[in-house]
Formats: structure tokens, C-alpha cells, sequence
């Protein structure tokens, strides 16, 4: 049902947001966590004022499109994208 659907897709979201924050914030390191938290949060409002935008253009079909084709970027974009490695020294106490 639709109650499960997004009961799910919340308790997913609260899972995973964290660890986005702090994966942005171990890829801009040395910058400060709160200058990766601002990119991050700039980024998901210009996403969204898009999709905003978007959905009176297009048709709901051409949303969902949209996306799905924008997640599985994002997806790819981490998963080729970021190589690890560690660039905190080991005495980082902060």
C-alpha cells in the first residue's frame, strides 16, 4: 500500500542522510563539515526548486523519467566516482 510504500522510503531516508553529511564532509576535507553540510543543502534545494519547476512543464510519466535517471546518476556518480582515501591524519583530534 501506499501508507508502507513511504513509511519505508522515511525510514530509509533518516537512515542514509547522515552518512551522505558525512560522506561529503570526508570529501571536502580539510574544508570545515559546515562548508560540505551549506554545498549539500544548496544542492538539494536547486534540485528540487528544478523538479518544482519541471513538473509543470512535463507530464508525470516524463517526472518519474526524470527521477529515476537523476538517482541511478547519483548512484553511479558515488559508486565510479569517489576513491578512498583517507586524508585526515591520524592525530586529528577535531
Amino acid at each position: 500500500s501506499l501508507a508502507l510504500a513511504l513509511t519505508g522510503a522515511g525510514a530509509f531516508q533518516g537512515v542514509l542522510e547522515p552518512l551522505c553529511y558525512e560522506l561529503a564532509a570526508e570529501l571536502m576535507y580539510p574544508a570545515k563539515e559546515s562548508t560540505s553540510a551549506g554545498i549539500l543543502v544548496f544542492v538539494l534545494n536547486v534540485v528540487a526548486g528544478l523538479m518544482i519547476l519541471a513538473n509543470t512543464l512535463v507530464d508525470a510519466a516524463t517526472m518519474n523519467t526524470i527521477a529515476v535517471l537523476t538517482v541511478l546518476a547519483v548512484i553511479f556518480s558515488v559508486l565510479f566516482g569517489v576513491r578512498e582515501q583517507y586524508n585526515r591524519p591520524q592525530n586529528d583530534s577535531a
